[in-house]
Protein backbone atom coordinates (compact mmCIF):
# COMPACT_ATOMS: atom_id res chain seq x y z
CA UNK A 1 0.00 0.00 0.00
CA UNK A 2 3.04 2.31 0.67
CA UNK A 3 4.02 2.33 -2.91
CA UNK A 4 1.18 3.03 -3.99
CA UNK A 5 0.45 6.20 -2.07
CA UNK A 6 4.36 7.00 -3.50
CA UNK A 7 3.39 6.36 -6.85
CA UNK A 8 0.49 8.54 -6.98
CA UNK A 9 2.24 11.05 -4.63
CA UNK A 10 5.53 10.89 -7.22
CA UNK A 11 2.89 11.05 -10.48
CA UNK A 12 1.47 13.93 -8.31
CA UNK A 13 4.45 16.17 -7.90
CA UNK A 14 5.67 15.71 -11.35
CA UNK A 15 2.35 17.10 -12.55
CA UNK A 16 2.80 20.08 -10.43
CA UNK A 17 6.42 20.69 -11.24
CA UNK A 18 5.12 20.49 -15.08
CA UNK A 19 2.36 23.26 -14.42
CA UNK A 20 4.60 25.35 -12.69
CA UNK A 21 7.82 24.95 -15.33
CA UNK A 22 5.25 25.75 -18.12
CA UNK A 23 3.62 29.02 -16.27
CA UNK A 24 6.75 29.88 -15.76
CA UNK A 25 8.10 29.31 -19.15
CA UNK A 26 4.62 31.94 -20.28
CA UNK A 27 5.51 34.55 -18.00
CA UNK A 28 9.04 34.48 -19.78
CA UNK A 29 7.33 35.14 -23.19
CA UNK A 30 5.06 37.41 -22.33
CA UNK A 31 7.08 40.41 -22.84
CA UNK A 32 7.93 39.43 -26.31
CA UNK A 33 4.46 38.65 -27.54
CA UNK A 34 3.35 40.66 -30.62
CA UNK A 35 0.69 43.48 -29.46
CA UNK A 36 -0.55 45.55 -32.09
CA UNK A 37 -2.22 48.21 -30.17
CA UNK A 38 0.95 48.65 -28.76
CA UNK A 39 2.14 50.95 -31.76
CA UNK A 40 -0.69 52.78 -32.24
CA UNK A 41 0.74 55.83 -30.84
CA UNK A 42 4.30 55.58 -31.22
CA UNK A 43 5.17 58.25 -33.76
CA UNK A 44 2.46 61.11 -34.11
CA UNK A 45 0.15 61.29 -37.83
CA UNK A 46 -1.71 63.40 -39.70
CA UNK A 47 -5.16 61.71 -39.35
CA UNK A 48 -7.64 61.83 -42.48
CA UNK A 49 -11.37 60.45 -41.90
CA UNK A 50 -14.69 60.75 -44.38
CA UNK A 51 -16.60 59.02 -46.52
CA UNK A 52 -17.96 58.10 -50.04
CA UNK A 53 -21.73 58.79 -50.37
CA UNK A 54 -23.66 58.65 -53.85
CA UNK A 55 -25.75 61.45 -54.92
CA UNK A 56 -28.77 59.99 -53.26
CA UNK A 57 -27.03 60.12 -49.52
CA UNK A 58 -26.26 56.54 -49.11
CA UNK A 59 -22.44 55.36 -48.32
CA UNK A 60 -20.97 53.81 -50.93
CA UNK A 61 -18.33 51.29 -50.01
CA UNK A 62 -14.94 49.98 -51.75
CA UNK A 63 -14.25 53.45 -53.22
CA UNK A 64 -10.91 54.44 -53.55
CA UNK A 65 -9.74 57.22 -51.72
CA UNK A 66 -6.43 58.41 -52.65
CA UNK A 67 -4.64 61.25 -50.56
CA UNK A 68 -1.43 63.04 -53.64
CA UNK A 69 1.15 64.77 -52.10
CA UNK A 70 2.91 65.34 -54.96
CA UNK A 71 6.07 63.47 -54.08
CA UNK A 72 3.57 60.16 -53.09
CA UNK A 73 -0.23 59.32 -52.85
CA UNK A 74 -1.51 57.33 -50.04
CA UNK A 75 -4.01 55.22 -51.19
CA UNK A 76 -6.77 53.56 -49.39
CA UNK A 77 -10.61 52.32 -49.84
CA UNK A 78 -13.88 53.06 -47.82
CA UNK A 79 -15.03 50.17 -45.89
CA UNK A 80 -18.43 48.07 -45.99
CA UNK A 81 -19.81 51.13 -44.10
CA UNK A 82 -18.24 53.70 -46.72
CA UNK A 83 -16.15 55.18 -44.47
CA UNK A 84 -12.60 55.34 -44.37
CA UNK A 85 -9.63 56.38 -41.79
CA UNK A 86 -5.83 57.36 -42.61
CA UNK A 87 -2.69 58.62 -40.82
CA UNK A 88 -0.53 60.42 -42.98
CA UNK A 89 3.00 60.96 -42.02
CA UNK A 90 3.29 64.03 -39.42
CA UNK A 91 5.29 65.85 -41.97
CA UNK A 92 2.45 65.93 -44.87
CA UNK A 93 0.50 69.47 -44.01
CA UNK A 94 -3.01 69.36 -45.16
CA UNK A 95 -2.59 71.88 -47.49
CA UNK A 96 0.01 70.10 -49.58
CA UNK A 97 -2.96 66.92 -49.79
CA UNK A 98 -5.55 66.83 -52.51
CA UNK A 99 -7.59 64.05 -52.09
CA UNK A 100 -9.33 62.37 -55.14
CA UNK A 101 -12.20 60.02 -54.77
CA UNK A 102 -13.20 57.06 -57.65
CA UNK A 103 -15.18 53.70 -57.84
CA UNK A 104 -15.81 51.67 -60.81
CA UNK A 105 -19.28 52.61 -62.67
CA UNK A 106 -19.20 55.80 -60.78
CA UNK A 107 -17.98 59.54 -61.38
CA UNK A 108 -16.67 61.83 -59.12
CA UNK A 109 -19.56 64.48 -58.36
CA UNK A 110 -18.41 66.34 -55.62
CA UNK A 111 -15.44 66.35 -52.97
CA UNK A 112 -14.37 68.52 -49.59
CA UNK A 113 -11.75 69.04 -47.54
CA UNK A 114 -12.81 69.91 -44.09
CA UNK A 115 -9.32 71.26 -42.68
CA UNK A 116 -9.29 71.18 -38.41
CA UNK A 117 -10.51 74.45 -36.97
CA UNK A 118 -7.09 77.14 -35.74
CA UNK A 119 -4.48 75.74 -38.27
CA UNK A 120 -4.03 71.95 -36.61
CA UNK A 121 -2.76 70.00 -39.05
CA UNK A 122 -5.01 67.17 -37.65
CA UNK A 123 -8.36 65.59 -38.16
CA UNK A 124 -8.96 66.58 -41.77
CA UNK A 125 -12.10 65.70 -43.30
CA UNK A 126 -12.90 64.39 -46.87
CA UNK A 127 -16.07 63.62 -47.59
CA UNK A 128 -17.01 62.15 -51.52
CA UNK A 129 -20.12 62.31 -53.48
CA UNK A 130 -20.09 59.83 -56.42
CA UNK A 131 -22.65 59.59 -59.26
CA UNK A 132 -23.79 56.60 -61.49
Amino acid sequence: MNIAKNKILSRSMMAILFLASIMASSLTWAPYGYDPAAHQNDAPGNVYFGSAKNTDGDFVPGATIVLDTKKVEFVTVSDPTGRFRLELPVDMLPADVTPRCSRKDYKLGEITKRLPPAGAPTPVEVNCVLSK
